[in-house]
């Protein structure tokens, strides 16, 4: 699978980074549930992330999607489809796979094992919005409060390497995004500061 045309198209990332699985070359120095765990926060509606899924560090109750959300977007191609199929009409029966039938049970027997409350109905959240958004045109993924996270994720999907020079990231991150101006455009400052905070590894070489 090729990376998307449009350098914003969140969905089509995401459906790049999960057919990414196997023989991942951990850009950044990240592992791929560390990239993916990641990539989905710097998407999803603000009104997945939501407090108390589970301790920090220090003990405090961190910010996070649920695993409900995090199970729809891994079995969103689905989802496309029944979507697709909707809208032609054409009598065809649903298709399920058996690896999606597979993982969409592990994940609820692992809920319910783990006595995980809020797995169902953050599932069912996830499709309500999916539901909202196509009847409505808008995407249902898409950058838009944390658009720098998002910006160097992607970059580094499509690169690949290890490890990143700040500046030498930024001038990637511009080339991608900002093709034809600079207004707005993050200071090396700024991608530091988020390189920092994703655990991205880096080097000093430029």
């Amino acid at each position: 699978m090729s990376t998307p045309t449009d350098p914003w198209d969140a969905r089509g990332w995401l459906c790049y980074l999960l057919d990414w699985k196997d023989d991942w070359p951990s850009p950044g120095g990240l592992t791929y549930d560390a990239f993916l765990h990641r990539f989905m926060l710097s998407v999803v509606p603000d009104g997945w992330i939501k407090s108390g899924y589970g301790p920090t560090a220090q003990g405090k109750q961190r910010q996070d999607i649920g695993k409900g959300h995090a199970a729809f977007l891994t079995m969103s191609d689905l989802f496309d489809s029944l979507a697709r199929l909707a809208v032609t009409g054409n009598g065809q029966e649903i298709q399920i796979s058996r690896n999606v039938a597979d993982y969409f049970f592990t994940e609820s027997i692992n809920a319910i094992l783990s006595d995980d409350a809020k797995f169902f109905s953050d599932f069912w959240e996830a499709v309500q919005h999916w539901r909202n958004c196509g009847k409505t045109g808008a995407p249902l993924l898409r950058a838009k409060n944390r658009r720098l996270e998002f910006m160097i994720l992607a970059t580094i999907l499509e690169e690949g390497e290890p490890f990143y020079a700040v500046k030498s990231l930024r001038k990637l991150v511009l080339r991608k995004f900002f093709p034809d101006q600079c207004t707005n455009a993050p200071t090396w400052k700024d991608i530091d500061q988020v390189v920092t905070r994703l655990g991205i590894k880096k080097c000093r070489c430029n």
